[in-house]
């Protein structure tokens, strides 16, 4: 009798951890609904709707727009990048490291958000240099003076799109050359 109390007991013990440890593995994957407006020259050119995917995958949070699979590969229809998750004073995208320059703390819906600015430029080409704006760890902007081109992301709440595109001030604008206040609607 105590031999299958025993047998019983290790059993469950067994099924347990067969069901515990393929959740250790699982990584976490969001999925948010993004509105992406696209400004050239000072101008409204176009709006689109997507969604955002974001994957934890060893330490960093992968983050794609527009994920599909097409005969059985992924593929996505904007700028992909990474968050390390160990520090966040690093982007990469497109394995190209993005140190962080600066931060600016926004009043959004009464809560403190902190949104990080984080400046690409691939040494090895000519007129890509851009600024990605992250909050939450999602991408609420991205910035190129070389092309003169601003996305905007709205997710749930689009304050901070309002206070970005009012913001004058060095964090934003800085090399920039758009009147941000045409960028109003």
């Amino acid at each position: 009798m105590r031999n299958e109390k025993l047998k019983t007991y290790l059993l469950h013990i067994l099924l347990l951890f067969i069901m515990v440890l393929p959740s250790c593995n699982h990584k976490k994957e969001e999925v948010h609904n993004v509105i992406i407006e696209r400004y050239s020259m000072n101008k409204f050119q176009s709006s689109d709707t997507s969604s955002l995917i974001i994957r934890e995958k060893e330490n960093r949070l992968e983050h794609y727009f527009g994920l599909e699979i097409i005969d059985g590969q992924e593929s996505f229809f904007s700028q992909s990048f990474q968050i390390d998750t160990n520090n966040i004073s690093k982007i990469f995208s497109w394995q190209t490291q993005l140190p962080l320059v600066d931060e600016k703390n926004y009043l959004v819906n009464n809560k403190k958000k902190i949104v990080r600015k984080y400046y690409y430029d691939d040494e090895k080409s000519i007129d890509e240099e851009a600024y990605y704006f992250i909050m939450d760890n999602r991408l609420v902007s991205y910035n190129s003076a070389a092309w003169n081109i601003q996305y905007f992301y709205e997710y749930e709440d689009s304050t901070i799109i309002g206070l970005l595109k009012n913001d004058t001030t060095s964090f934003f604008c800085r090399n920039c050359d758009v009147d941000m206040s045409k960028l109003l609607k």
